[in-house]
């Protein structure tokens, strides 16, 4: 009786998809499994969505890979997404993905239906007949990374009307004088269909091109002479070092005139890198998004400015941007960072995470916190490196100076400092910097997650230690964030908890009302011994507590 009810719901198209929404894929395979009928229903939508990575290949049988290739040339026409992310594995042979695509397409377009395509090894000619592709994600051309081979490639992609987003993430090595005839011809045929036909041809609106090894591509140029970007998305090209930067900026207003993210490339080089990077950030017009991840990377000199990339970026679109996003950084200057924080009023999100290694330089300084307010306001995520003692000794100097000029205005309420130490009158003047820091975070009302980590770089004089009381009560900064009535996840470097106790936790629990879930970077032993945590827990049943989460 019960199986022909499932039977009978199954039978019902709307009722299987409602069912099958709820279904993860070992249910789905189960299904497909235990009953033909079903198998019959539910297949197609098993695969809908095919992934194959290493975890699958390795779990996988070798005798299970003939009907897996069976099923799957069986099903392509049900296939809307397909993510191949392993370049080599027994299964993966088996299935000869690129392969059976490519056979079975040239004689009946039996993936027609196909929208999204990631995959390790391309072959042109199977791409070219998937002709509702909007996605495409390669990593590399039938194991060649020549010129013939982008060519190729580019030839396929730009045939296809619905292609929009190109991700080409590979290395390719270009020779001193590269033949690009067969390149360019491709591209100012594509641009020709796209003039001639207001349908033809192809609007890219993502894109990401490959990495150069040897001498610089000419591709980007290429592509941004031609009338084929309407780039909404895109992360920055790296142009031959001797491109005028005026006609590259005039290419990209062309081109990205609707761009909203911007992504930044490692840069290795500011010197040939970043002229090219700050002409193409001065071409878009209004970037709501910037991330970058090993931003400048591996030759940089923490005593270069970086090239003005960000500095560019804030004079340009501080009207405009809403996510500013670092990952992994190794040098981004502290005065920049506090440029973003205090003249980018529609920022939502403010992220930096350093590389963790004393080679990186991406502490934002108090002293520069202290220098100017914070004027995004609507900021919900903020994730800080903070960097409380700067080894420059000149870093207080105008604090120091202005502090002097409300003394002789009669402000000071402390008696002479003439015989203050210098250890005292800098960690005084650090406490001062400090809390600046901790009340622009708690002016933040709107602020749903806050993320602070510690500089431990070449350019702190501060350890560990120096950071254990800034958020208590007693002798710290937590009371003035108080105002922090929506946050919900807090993430700290042990740094900062390490001398939390009950008056701590009991000021998170009235003060902060929607708090979720708190991240420890430290000993998780230490924490979960600790009875004020264990406290505040108790009265929050559904709080979440974190223990391995590296800042």
């Amino acid at each position: 009786m019960t199986e022909n009810v499932a039977h009978s719901v199954f039978a019902i198209p709307e009722l299987l998809l409602l069912v099958s929404a709820h279904l993860d894929l070992d249910d789905l395979t189960h299904c497909v499994k235990v009953c033909r009928d079903w198998k019959h229903q539910l297949e197609p939508i098993l695969w809908t969505d095919f992934c194959l990575d290493r975890r699958l290949v390795e779990s996988l049988d070798n005798t299970l890979a003939p009907p897996l290739k069976a099923a799957l040339v069986r099903n392509l026409p049900h296939i809307k997404t397909i993510n191949v992310s392993v370049a080599s594995g027994t299964l993966l042979q088996a299935l000869a993905i690129g392969s059976t695509i490519s056979t079975t397409t040239r004689s009946d377009p039996s993936c027609s239906n196909l929208t999204r395509l990631e995959i390790d090894d391309a072959v042109p000619t199977a791409i070219s007949k998937l002709v509702n592709l909007q996605h495409l994600s390669v990593h590399s051309i039938d194991e060649c990374e020549d010129t013939d081979a982008m060519t190729l490639l580019l030839q396929a992609c730009l045939r296809l009307p619905n292609l929009t987003e190109l991700h080409i993430d590979m290395e390719l090595t270009w020779s001193d004088e590269p033949d690009i005839s067969g390149l360019k011809a491709v591209i100012d045929e594509a641009s020709r269909a796209r003039f001639s036909h207001s349908t033809g041809g192809t609007k890219v609106k993502s894109l990401r091109l490959p990495s150069d090894q040897g001498d610089p591509s000419p591709l980007p140029f290429l592509l941004f002479q031609s009338n084929l970007l309407e780039l909404e998305s895109c992360e920055i090209p790296l142009f031959d070092p001797a491109t005028d930067p005026v006609e590259l900026e005039q290419m990209v207003q062309k081109s990205c005139s609707k761009l909203k993210r911007l992504t930044c490339p490692s840069l290795m080089d500011h010197e040939e890198c970043a002229p090219a990077v700050c002409a193409f950030i001065r071409g878009c017009s209004g970037i709501e998004i910037f991330d970058s991840q090993n931003f400048y990377d591996y030759d940089t000199d923490g005593y270069i400015d970086p090239a003005y990339v960000i500095e560019t970026l804030v004079e340009h679109h501080s009207s405009s941007l809403k996510d500013f996003g670092l990952v992994d950084c190794y040098y981004a200057l502290s005065g920049d960072q506090q440029a973003v924080l205090s003249q980018c009023k529609q920022l939502k999100r403010f992220w930096v995470k350093d590389a963790y290694t004393e080679f990186s330089s991406v502490g934002i300084q108090f002293t520069d916190i202290w220098r100017s307010d914070w004027v995004c306001m609507e900021l919900t995520t903020l994730g800080l490196v903070l960097n409380r003692q700067p080894t420059d000794d000149d870093a207080f100097g105008e604090l120091e100076d202005e502090e002097g000029d409300q003394e002789e205005e009669g402000a000071e309420e402390g008696g002479s400092r003439e015989s203050e130490s210098e250890e005292d009158r800098k960690m005084r003047l650090i406490s001062i910097a400090a809390k600046s820091v901790y009340t622009r975070i708690g002016r933040l009302q709107k602020l749903e997650v806050l993320a602070l980590s510690i500089d431990i770089s070449q350019d702190t004089a501060a350890e560990e230690k120096d950071y254990a009381w800034d958020l208590t009560l007693s002798k710290g900064w937590l009371g003035e964030m108080a105002g922090l009535k929506n946050l919900k996840t807090l993430m700290l470097h042990a740094a900062f908890w390490s001398k939390m106790g009950q008056a701590e936790v009991e000021f998170m629990h009235e003060r902060w009302p929607l708090l979720s879930a708190i991240y420890f970077n430290g000993n998780a032993s230490t924490v979960q011994a600790q009875p004020h945590w264990q406290w505040l827990r108790s009265q929050r049943p559904h709080l979440l507590y974190n223990y391995q989460f590296m800042l």
